[in-house]
Order: C-alpha cells, then sequence, then structure tokens
C-alpha cells in the first residue's frame, strides 16, 4: 500500500501515517526508510516526537529506546518491541505491508 513519497521525509525525520486504521511510524533513516508501530510499547504514548539516531529510536517521554530495523528493545523502562512493517520504495512512492 503506497503511503508517502521519497521526497515527504527529510533525513532523520518521522512522519505518522494511517494503514488501514492503524497508526504507523515512517521513518527516514539517512535515506533508508522504516515503518514501525508509532506508539511506545511502555505506555503507548507517540513517537512521533522522539529522536532518531542512526537505527535507534527514543522515546521522548520516558527514555525508552527500539531498534528501527527489527523493533527489538535497546533500552527500558520498555519490554515489549515495537511491530516493524516492510517498506517498499518503488520509484518516489513509498510502499508497506505487514
Amino acid at each position: 500500500m503506497k503511503i508517502a513519497k521519497v521526497t515527504d521525509l527529510k533525513d532523520n525525520e518521522m512522519k505518522e501515517v494511517s494503514v488501514n486504521g492503524k497508526s504507523i511510524l515512517l521513518i527516514n533513516s539517512s535515506g533508508k526508510f522504516y515503518a514501525v508501530d508509532s506508539r511506545c510499547s511502555h505506555r503507548h504514548l507517540p513517537l512521533v516526537k522522539g529522536k532518531v539516531d542512526g537505527n535507534i529510536i527514543t522515546c521522548p517521554y520516558h527514555g525508552s529506546q527500539f531498534n528501527i530495523v527489527d523493533g527489538t528493545v535497546v533500552h527500558g523502562p520498555a519490554a515489549k518491541p515495537l511491530k516493524t512493517y516492510y517498506v517498499n520504495i518503488q520509484g518516489d512512492d513509498i510502499e508497506i505491508g505487514e
């Protein structure tokens, strides 16, 4: 499913998108695109205001850190990983799937 254009996100920028009623965070990390659940698994607060550094996103509220490649928890207090989504680039279009 097409959700955005490559030009919609600058390097290290994030955008919350809705796919079939689900809120997903689209991330451009140094020109590579990732998609993860948009809410931190700790308290379900939005990650869109967090910080991306390489493959790590940090929740702005309690400091949980996740690897955006596979969703694993790098640093708590979160204990549950983030769901990740398959990202495919077709020309200038960004598509995601389960």
